[in-house]
């Protein structure tokens, strides 16, 4: 995935989707209930898995540098992995959500192992197929076995013809 940093990129991103604006000003207190206001919101579409929204901060030129850090932390701590800011905003994306494996009681030999393969697999020709077959089902004493079983069987059955050809004369 290639990432892109450019405004033009950022607001096109953004007007694509559903915004939930906030403005921080000069005034500290307010800006203390609506940065916990909007750790709410930001928490709440992580969890939800909501990526068609965003939330979008204005930031005034009044607010101190140590706000603006510590809406950067917030992030951080939150482990939110998109946000961006620039000119005098600040707009945190809500990544796309993973797809949780679920752990089982299997265990497995090779699981996360990588095989490659470097020739294309060629089907064997079906003559080989069955010798293979016979080589791994049949030794050749069983072989020998099933030829005698065999012998016999046409044995007694051109036996019992011949005798029933004597018995007319």
């Amino acid at each position: 995935m290639e990432y892109q940093f450019s405004s033009c990129h950022l607001e096109r991103n953004i007007s694509k989707r559903k915004k939930i604006k906030f403005a921080l000003n000069e005034d500290n207190e307010e800006n203390k209930t609506k940065m916990e206001v909007i750790r709410y919101e930001a928490l709440k579409l992580k969890y939800t898995g909501d990526t068609s929204t965003v939330i979008l901060i204005t930031l005034s030129d009044s607010i101190s540098y140590g706000e603006f850090v510590s809406l950067v932390n917030m992030c951080v701590n939150d482990k939110h992995t998109r946000f961006a800011s620039w000119d005098n905003k600040f707009v945190i994306f809500i990544e796309t959500p993973r797809n949780k494996i679920e752990k089982s009681n299997f265990i497995c030999f090779l699981c996360n192992d990588v095989i490659i393969i470097k020739e294309p697999i060629k089907k064997p020709p079906l003559f080989k197929l069955i010798s293979q077959n016979v080589k791994k089902n049949y030794t050749p004493l069983g072989l020998y076995l099933l030829l005698g079983w065999i012998g016999l069987l046409i044995s007694f059955l051109y036996f019992r013809k011949r005798m029933s050809v004597l018995k007319k004369y």
